[in-house]
């Protein structure tokens, strides 16, 4: 895609396009800001690895007593994006057009939470593009197992059951799951250190989520005082603008 259609168009910056598709109706636009751009924004270096760690470097120098957390929303976000890219694959290489039109259009009954899922018919159609395919009914339910993480009464009944989930996900060689099992192996000290602190980000991660659907909502805008007021109305019920 061209960089003035996506910055002009959707507001996207200093980004590469990875993969543009049509998918269930929607426009998917796949980016990723290039090596080059990322500069750490304390020591101005360029040396940056996309898995975190030289931030990690950076506080454990500057920070020594800092606790490093993984985030629960981050993992789940990562599990629904592998369980996506399942289904996209499970979809291409589905021979048979009848399990093709199952598979298809389920992306929002597979990610979303398992039991939030009350309407008959939305979790029938969910059940029988589960037993079509054994693959994604595996992804599935590891999908909705991993939540259990940070359900548990103690670390190391978290930590047996995080162990379990990730021999359970190598086992079933299903790439997407291996590849999420390694994520999660090279990073559970942090994952479980969820137990030790109990913080989550996911307030921060809702503005942010906010603040992305204003920008798209008054696309064309250059007025930068409306813009902040509007901010400000996004968490004051009695500020309509």
């Amino acid at each position: 895609m061209d960089t003035s259609i996506m910055q002009n168009a959707l507001g996207v910056f200093q980004q590469d396009c990875q993969n543009l598709r049509y998918e269930d109706n929607n426009l998917v636009l796949e980016i990723q800001t290039p090596k080059e751009k990322l500069c750490c924004p304390v020591c101005g270096s360029h040396n940056i690895n996309r898995n975190g760690s030289h931030i990690r470097r950076f506080v454990s120098e500057h920070l020594p007593n800092a606790a490093f957390v993984v985030d629960h929303f981050h993992v789940t976000k990562l599990m629904n994006e592998k369980l996506d890219l399942l289904r996209r694959q499970l979809w291409h290489e589905e021979k048979d057009i009848n399990k093709r039109k199952v598979i298809k259009g389920t992306r929002w009954l597979l990610l979303r939470n398992g039991n939030d899922i009350f309407d008959y018919a939305h979790r029938n159609r969910l059940e029988n593009a589960l037993s079509l395919n054994r693959p994604l009914m595996i992804a599935y339910y590891l999908k909705e197992d991993l939540k259990e993480i940070w359900n548990q009464c103690s670390k190391q009944k978290a930590k047996n059951l995080l162990d379990e989930w990730v021999k359970q996900a190598i086992e079933s060689k299903i790439q997407p799951l291996v590849k999420m099992a390694s994520t999660i192996r090279a990073h559970k000290t942090y994952i479980l250190a969820w137990y030790d602190h109990c913080i989550t980000n996911g307030t921060i991660e809702g503005i942010n989520n906010k603040i992305k659907v204003l920008k798209r909502q008054i696309y064309g805008f250059r007025n930068e005082e409306y813009f902040t007021l509007r901010l400000y109305a996004l968490h004051d019920r009695h500020l309509r603008i």
